[in-house]
């Protein structure tokens, strides 16, 4: 599912968008734990070949453990004491012999038997560290005539998606909006498809995908005016930024599209970085608070509107008590008050809640 614009509509290879700026590789965050995860391997290398065997790859992840059971299965004797603690603050369960197996496969991506320095930070940038990534996606908003018939067929090809194409790697079904939403949100269907790349949903494995053309079909049918591009006015395609929580998979959760009009483009390209600056930081600070899509509607590419001014994200927490937790914190008041600076007074700041969103991820 992306349904960014009919298919005769679509915009030909030739014209894939301009990449997004990414955020630096000089990640001032990540620079400081890779040097801590890069002496902490060291350590552990004792035959100071680069790699670790699974016996030095157990002894790294011994103060994780539930035991010694499978360091002496490696042939460990005469360990030094395990360290211990009080359990007043863990703030991790101990892995069992199993799990400890389950992260030695994740990690050996070569599957040579061994952990190689690059194949332990990969995965711990992959896995652990919060940090932005390019996409492309397509966040639909849709006037309908018939809602039940949307969603329904919007739901279930999203599972279908997720799942059998290798470069979809999540997609929300927000719906309707809750709440009082402004007046742009009556009678519209919302989601978020996202993509690794433009190629992967302008590429085979998507359009071709058996039962995408006919869930499309479905889906335009259901259209207010059935006039696709102007039953989905206010919809974007093109690249965006995406952040989100390790581990935060599958599921409801409660999600919210904010838009806003800057004074300028100059203005707009502010309210970016101020936003790349804090979502991660935001994802750090709150346990709710699940992951954050960027757009820049100058980046649009198909058939409908774009312009040089607005910017909107979608950002989604697990419950509507984190929401309402999330509107209180001081970096959120800070945020929204720079924003507000950028912004062109005479229009509103739009906020659309989706309280019944499901969530697919790989």
């Amino acid at each position: 599912m992306g349904c960014g614009a009919p298919a005769k509509q679509e915009p030909p290879a030739a014209e894939k968008p301009p990449p997004a700026a990414a955020p630096s590789d000089a990640d001032p965050v990540w620079s400081a734990l890779e040097g801590e995860l890069r002496e902490a391997f060291h350590k552990y290398d004792k035959s100071g070949d680069g790699k670790l065997n699974k016996r030095e790859f157990a002894l790294a992840f011994r103060f994780y453990l539930v035991d010694d059971t499978i360091l002496q299965e490696l042939g460990e004797r005469d360990l030094p004491p395990r360290r211990t603690y009080d359990g007043t603050n863990i703030k991790f369960t101990p892995m069992s012999k199993e799990e400890l197996k389950a992260l030695w496969d994740r990690m050996d991506a070569d599957g040579d038997k061994l952990i190689e320095l690059e194949e332990f930070l990969s995965h711990y940038k992959k896995y652990h560290f919060i940090s932005w990534v390019e996409e492309f996606v397509i966040c639909g908003q849709m006037a309908c005539k018939d809602i039940p018939t949307a969603l329904k067929a919007s739901q279930a090809d999203a599972a279908v998606q997720v799942e059998k194409e290798p470069r979809a790697p999540r997609m929300a079904i927000m719906g309707t909006a809750t709440g009082e939403p402004p007046p742009e949100a009556k009678d519209a269907v919302f989601w978020l498809a996202e993509f690794e790349c433009f190629d992967a949903w302008d590429g085979p494995e998507h359009k071709e995908r058996e039962g995408n053309k006919e869930f499309t079909q479905t889906l335009f049918g259901t259209g207010k005016g059935g006039v696709p591009p102007q039953d989905m006015a206010g919809s974007y395609t093109g690249s965006a930024w995406h952040v989100e929580k390790p581990g935060s998979g599958t599921g409801d959760v409660f999600a919210v599209l904010v838009r806003v009009k800057a004074k300028d483009a100059g203005s707009a390209d502010q309210i970016v970085e101020l936003i790349k600056a804090h979502g991660p930081l935001q994802l750090r600070a709150e346990a709710g608070a699940l992951r954050y899509t960027l757009m820049r509607t100058a980046n649009m590419v198909g058939p409908l509107a774009k312009d040089d001014v607005t910017v909107q994200w979608i950002e989604v927490f697990k419950t509507a008590e984190d929401y309402a937790k999330h509107k209180e914190t001081v970096h959120e008041k800070d945020i929204n008050s720079k924003i507000k600076d950028l912004s062109d007074a005479s229009q509103e700041m739009l906020v659309f809640e989706f309280a019944e969103t499901k969530h697919f991820a790989k």
